[in-house]
């Protein structure tokens, strides 16, 4: 999956059974990783898989990175890249 362009505001891919939408994240956007999956979790059942940036990507941090319940994506500044997207 590509994204182009910059969002106006935050927001977060949702992907349920096959179908995907772009969703607000503003009541995300400053939270922890730990803090953005918990509350994800609760919107979208304990099922739900989380892959996130913290305030290191919003800030554009080069050394940020994606955060998942199981691991990293790290190395590559990915966090900043998206943090840059506001997604």
């Amino acid at each position: 999956m590509f994204f182009t362009g910059i969002s106006d505001k935050p927001v977060y891919l949702f992907i349920d059974n096959g179908k995907t939408e772009l969703k607000d994240a503003s009541h995300l956007w400053g939270k922890s990783t730990l803090e953005t999956d918990a509350r994800l979790q609760a919107e979208h059942g304990t099922n739900a898989k989380v892959v996130c940036i913290g305030q290191s990507g919003e800030m554009l941090s080069l050394i940020s990175c994606l955060m998942t319940s199981g691991g990293t994506a790290a190395r590559s500044g990915l966090g900043a890249l998206m943090g840059s997207k506001k997604a």
